[in-house]
């Protein structure tokens, strides 16, 4: 996956953890890694993936937001289903 073009620098999420939710409602925590810088796509750890990482592209999503940390989730719950 190609990554430059300096997004991947100025990116508030670039290696944080983030979650990702889905129009149904499916949350997943992940590792942000960078932007794509041919489709503009948000990239994110994925161990499943091909090359372990995999683009998220807009029209996937519709929030993404920076993980809470483990101490604040466990106190105030979340919402959705984590994977």
């Amino acid at each position: 996956m190609v990554r430059r073009g300096g997004w991947t620098e100025r990116q508030i999420t670039t290696g944080r953890t983030i979650v990702l939710e889905s129009a149904g409602g499916r949350l997943e925590e992940r590792g942000a890694v960078g932007v794509d810088a041919l489709t503009g796509a948000l990239v994110v750890a994925d161990a499943l993936a091909p090359e372990r990482e995999r683009a998220v592209l807009a029209g996937e999503i519709v929030h993404v937001r920076l993980a809470e940390p483990l101490a604040a989730r466990a106190a105030t719950g979340t919402p959705g289903e984590r994977v």
